[in-house]
């Protein structure tokens, strides 16, 4: 009988010993910890690094882990109050905040470069000059992170040490541009007295905190159309009710060990808030994987609204659906929607939806995020801003040339600027552009051409022996518009404009100059130094 015990004992403890192994798993990612778990690896990955990798995989696929890693957490997280992921910070009284970098950004441990602000305002005013000149408004909507509006429950060594990202990029915006945004900050904390906004494990806001946003963004879209004006709060259902913990909770294995409160803010008629999901038809990768959708109201005003978004504003679109005839919502700025890939989609979704606006909606978190350089939208800023200069000089206009022209090479020049090419080498030769010596030049060029080829423009500084190397622009068969910014400040002696190597007839319509205030031919902020990454992009 002892025996026979004692052998019970030994296979017991062979089985807690085996089980693991038993119950390996071979999920790809972790529900509970956000992240995708190390693969298998393979022989082709080379014999050396192969026992590092299978002890990546072991390490994140051995059964029994989720419940032991829960277990761990229970432990360290609620009985000793010790957060055990550096991404997640823990306040009092159970609420929860993102750490890591996010906590550093609210801090003020990180200093936005100058080069980082210049890239963030030029890619701001591009979205709004290139929606201008298709007769659609642009409002950027910044929604802070949740300390920045409950740093009550925060311990001490949170505190504060000098300005966060978010007030660094809102004073750097304020003193460099005009474009329209909205900071939601001011009206959450004006809001905060009236109850919670923001649930205490959750990263988002809750029902009243997207409500607050909302009438926050419905009050300046009124002043452009007085229709849309918020609606108040008694208009809406809120409800209350118990929940789990939420994104933060769960990177802990431990929503089920939180208690937390849901507050829900929905319109009374939800019909127009119902999602309607399609696909995009680019032929890029990354279309196939996006999931934008979109919202009908029959009896709303007959505007139409594209919103670029993120997580954030999953309370509020059921909000401003009910105000729009027909509306386009597409996450943006996470790992799987970086916003290299916004400018393509609105490219698309200008033509297709024809909104009266486009509201840009961003999380303060990942104002650390560089702006992308988009062509299209910087040359509508340079488009705006030379329509705002005083005009520098015209050499030729519709009614003839305003100035004397010398042609050089195989090339004819008619009155009314019918200009025939012989082939390359043929050039106009214009007198300078006298500007002020802090403006940069320029040229703006109407013609067309009569097959694709590219234009150039070398310029002469006063004094000079030569000329500089020439700037260049592609020109399509048939009408075209060229703006040329040229590398230099000041004023120019002499240019040599070539309009094209295809030989043929030419149509000119304009040359002329101007001086602006910015240099266009270099990328806005060139020279500026990396900035640190803020957030978990596997949480949107």
């Amino acid at each position: 009988m002892r025996r026979t015990l004692q052998g019970l004992v030994v296979a017991f403890f062979l089985a807690l010993t085996v089980l693991p192994l038993v119950l390996t798993g071979g999920a790809e990612l972790s529900e509970a910890e956000k992240r995708r778990l190390a693969p298998f690896p393979t022989l082709s990955d080379g014999l050396a690094v192969f026992p590092k990798g299978f002890e990546a995989w072991f390490n994140d696929h051995f059964g029994l882990r989720a419940p032991l890693v829960a277990a761990y957490n229970r432990v360290k997280v609620l009985a000793l109050g010790v957060s055990t992921r550096p991404g997640v910070a823990i306040g009092d009284d159970g609420w929860l905040y993102y750490g890591g970098n996010a906590m550093t950004a609210y801090r003020g441990g990180i200093t936005l470069p100058d080069a980082h602000l210049e890239q963030w305002r030029a890619y701001l005013e591009g979205m709004r000059d290139w929606l201008a000149e298709r007769g659609v408004r642009y409002l950027f909507v910044v929604t802070p992170a949740k300390q920045e509006v409950y740093p009550e429950h925060l311990p001490a060594r949170f505190a504060p040490v000098g300005p966060s990202v978010r007030e660094q990029f809102m004073a750097a915006l304020a003193a460099r541009s005009d474009v329209p945004v909205v900071d939601l900050t001011p009206a959450l904390l004006a809001a905060k007295g009236d109850g919670d906004l923001f649930m205490r494990t959750d990263s988002h806001w809750n029902g009243r905190g997207a409500y607050v946003g909302y009438a926050a963004v419905m009050e300046r879209l009124s002043g452009w159309f007085p229709e849309l004006a918020p609606l108040p709060l008694e208009r809406f259902a809120v409800a209350r009710e118990p929940a789990a913990g939420g994104d933060l909770a769960q990177l802990f294995n431990l929503n089920a060990a939180y208690a937390d409160t849901r507050v829900t803010v929905t319109p009374a008629d939800p019909s127009c808030a119902r999602p309607e999901h399609f696909q995009i038809p680019l032929e890029a990768d990354w279309a196939t994987r996006r999931a934008p959708f979109r919202t009908r109201c029959g009896g709303a005003p007959p505007l139409r609204l594209v919103m670029l978004r993120d997580s954030f504003a999953n309370d509020m679109i059921p909000l401003l659906a009910g105000h729009f005839q027909a509306a386009v919502y597409d996450s943006q700025a996470n790992a799987q929607h970086p916003l290299e890939h916004s400018f393509p989609l609105l490219n698309w979704l200008a033509a297709d939806v024809r909104p009266a606006v486009v509201i840009d909606q961003l999380a303060a978190r990942k104002l650390t995020m560089p702006a992308p350089f988009v062509p299209e939208l910087r040359m509508a800023t340079l488009r705006r801003r030379y329509r705002e200069a005083p005009l520098g000089r015209r050499w030729l206009s519709p009614g003839g040339a305003d100035a004397p022209i010398r042609i050089s090479g195989p090339v004819t020049l008619a009155p009314h600027g019918a200009l025939r090419v012989g082939g390359p080498g043929a050039a106009l030769l214009l007198p300078g552009l006298d500007l002020p010596a802090d403006a940069w030049p320029v040229l703006r060029v109407a013609l067309a051409a009569p097959a694709e080829t590219v234009l150039s423009v070398a310029w002469r500084r006063p004094g000079g022996a030569g000329f500089e190397p020439a700037v260049q622009a592609r020109l399509a068969a048939g009408p075209n518009d060229v703006f040329l910014p040229l590398p230099v400040r000041g004023p120019v002696a002499e240019l040599r404009l070539s309009p094209g190597t295809a030989p043929g007839d030419y149509a000119l319509r304009l040359i002329e100059g101007r001086g602006v205030a910015e240099n266009f031919a270099a990328l806005p902020g060139a020279g500026g130094g990396p900035v640190p990454a803020v957030g978990q992009d596997t949480i949107d």
